[in-house]
Parts: C-alpha cells; structure tokens; sequence
C-alpha cells in the first residue's frame, strides 16, 4: 500500500506563510516519518469574489488545489489535506486504522460545528466526485454573494460554507464520514483554551475569530493592536515559537 501524504499549499511570497510552513514540514517529517510530506508554495490562476472578500478568493484557490491533488490520486491512496498554517504535535498514523471516506473536524459548543482545514481523505471514484461537488458550490457562492451570505453566517468562510450546505443537502450521503475532534486533530482558536499537551495532535495557527479567543497568529508574530494576549494563547505562542528555533537549527546543521 502506498505511503500516507500529507499536502499542504500556500501562496504569495509573506515571510509568514514561509515560517509556518517551515514548522509545518518540520513537524510532519518528525511526528509522521512515513509519509510523503509535501507543504508548497503554488502559484494559483486568479479568482474574483462577489461579496469582494479576500480570503473568500484564497479559499478557493486552495480548493482548487485540493481538488487536483484528489483527481489525479488513485484509489486507495490516503490523503492529508491540511491548510499551512498548522504544526504536527503527535504522530497522525492511528487515523488509518478508521474506517472513513472522508475524516474532518469539529467544534464542540462553537458558534460554526466545524473547521474545514483538516480533511483525511481514502481516495475513491465517490470521494472523487465529492471533491467536484465541493468545487461546484464553493464556485457558485464566489459568484453570488447573496447566496454565499446566508451560508456564511452559518459556516463562516467559503470552503466551510459550500461543506455546510452539502452537508444539509445530503449529497456527502454516499460517503462514510467521520467526525474528529478539533481539540485533538486541529486545535483552532475555539479549542485553544483546552489544548493538552498529551493529547493535541495538531495546532493550527490561525487567526482567532474573538478577542476573547485571542489571535494566535499576532501572538507569535507581533501586532496585537492593544490588546491583552491571553495566557493560553502566550503559552500556544511559546510552543511554536520552540517549534521553529528547532527547525531552524535542524537546516542549518
């Protein structure tokens, strides 16, 4: 059987997104030695949003990077898609022991029931056809904003809102899902203040939708505008800042 990948794209040239992806590399070379560990930098085809949004058009365009990855993978091949802005804490392997089409991950008592950065994925003819589904609607919102808004108050984003409606409309009915923890597979910034060392599998970096959340993002690379960093975000800061003056080190050896 072919080895577990791990994919993961960025694009534009931040200095940001180069050391989150370094850590990211890093962390998934170490904690999953056996897997095929690709985080790159794409140069995506140009997208317009309706609603004129930014990280809608971003969405997107890691949308359709996925969905390359996933049509030209063969049956059988298992598949991380991760956005870039995570670090690995713990090996991922056991994941393949479940039986799942398509494994994502979810909020406990969020406003929005899940996190669509993190999605383990058995290639298949129907996982393929999902994938072309989710293309579809994500494109239909980026074109009509009024439509992309109702969904978006419930889902937040674009990829998340397009999953969302799937999910209402029962067309992932023909895949096997199965729900993960965010706590556990993709701690985000409604899970950050129950991060646990010995159980976190995956951090994600992201920026954090309340100030009471706080900004994990702005923590490790400055510009909090004023406001007081909560501690467990400090401490998250702290664990990623470690994270990449070891990989730092490790190139340079």
């Amino acid at each position: 059987m072919n080895r577990p990948r791990l994919e993961a794209c960025y694009f534009g040239d931040s200095a940001q997104w180069e050391r989150m992806a370094t850590v990211l590399r890093m962390t998934a070379e170490t904690q999953c030695p056996e897997w095929k560990v690709s985080v790159r930098r794409i140069l995506p085809e140009p997208r317009t949003s309706a609603l004129g949004l930014a990280p809608s058009v971003a969405n997107t365009q890691k949308l359709d990077e996925w969905c390359r990855i996933i049509g030209t993978a063969a049956n059988g091949d298992r598949i991380l898609l991760i956005d870039a802005d995570t670090a690995i804490l713990r090996p991922l392997d056991d994941v393949w022991e479940r039986e799942f089409d398509l494994a994502y991950t979810t909020r406990r008592r969020a406003r929005t029931p899940f996190n669509g950065g993190v999605l383990f994925v058995r290639v298949s003819p129907v996982v393929r056809r999902f994938f072309v589904e989710w293309a579809a609607e994500n494109n239909k919102m980026l074109a009509d904003g009024e439509y992309h808004r109702q969904y978006r108050l419930k889902y937040f984003g674009l990829n998340q809102a397009a999953f969302g409606k799937l999910l209402e409309d029962g067309r992932l009915d023909d895949l096997q899902l199965l729900e993960l923890p965010c706590v556990e597979w993709n701690c985000e910034d409604t899970s950050w203040k129950r991060f646990d060392a010995s159980r976190t599998r995956i951090l994600h970096i992201k920026d954090g939708i309340t100030t009471v959340d706080g900004n994990l993002r702005k923590a490790i690379f400055g510009g909090q505008c004023g406001h007081i960093v909560p501690t467990h975000v400090q401490e998250l800061a702290f664990i990623w800042k470690q994270l990449e003056s070891y990989a730092q080190r490790r190139r340079s050896a």
